[in-house]
């Protein structure tokens, strides 16, 4: 199928992130730059927004 460049993207940046979080979780004493740890911050909150999303997508059916 055809896949956007957005989601090409984001995909991407997901991915990196992820690849990032394991790096420092094997090495401890990686310093990250200001941008990585806020990358981690906003991958994590997408996360739990998605979690809360999924828990409550019963519900929502249910309504429509």
């Amino acid at each position: 199928g055809n896949i956007s460049i957005s989601q090409k993207s984001n995909f991407i940046l997901i991915a990196s992130t992820l690849l990032l979080i394991k790096s420092k979780s094997l090495l401890p004493t990686l310093q990250l730059t200001e941008e990585e740890e806020q990358s981690i911050e906003d991958l994590e909150r997408r996360l739990k927004i998605y979690k809360r999303m999924k828990k409550i997508e019963p519900k929502i059916q249910e309504l429509f």
